[in-house]
């Protein structure tokens, strides 16, 4: 009975085409992993490298207080006003920053904000889709909100 329908053709490519999409949709998914995984990889290595620069950075930074500070207490014919002397100038700094922490956060974020504008402003932007329908996303109060609009086709 098949036959005469000739059905048994129709499932089979049916079947073919089914199978095609499953083995397209698992090489589209290895390929994301691939390319997600080399991106970690990137980053971790960048990390690790970074963190293993300050870690010797901040070796530098204590030796060369402590040869600042033992160079002071040479200059000063003293064993301990050299070391005073580099704490105070960091309780300095430290104060400063204190006093100027608004306007220093405030410069980070505004250079954040500069950075992150550009793409929130992609992101509100949606290209139509191919059914007729648009979204138009907006962001109130943190939060987004996506609004579909119906398009009537065009003949």
């Amino acid at each position: 009975m098949y036959k005469f329908f000739k059905l048994d053709s129709l499932l089979e490519n049916l079947t073919g085409y089914i199978e095609a999409r499953i083995e397209l949709l698992r090489l589209t998914a290895i390929e994301k992993a691939e390319a997600t995984s080399d991106k970690v990889s990137e980053s971790g290595g960048t990390a690790i490298f970074f963190a293993i620069v300050a870690f010797l950075g901040l070796f530098l930074f204590v030796f060369l207080n402590i040869a600042t500070a033992t160079t002071l207490n040479h200059a000063l014919n003293s064993t301990f006003w050299g070391y005073w002397i580099v704490t105070g100038f960091y309780l300095l700094i430290i104060i400063i920053l204190l006093l100027a922490k608004k306007s220093i956060i405030g410069s980070f974020k505004n250079t954040i904000k500069a950075q992150l504008d550009p793409a929130i402003a992609k992101l509100r932007k949606s290209p139509p889709s191919q059914n007729g329908q648009a979204a138009h996303m907006e962001i109130k109060n943190g939060v987004i909100q996506e609004t579909v609009i119906d398009h009537e086709p065009t003949v």
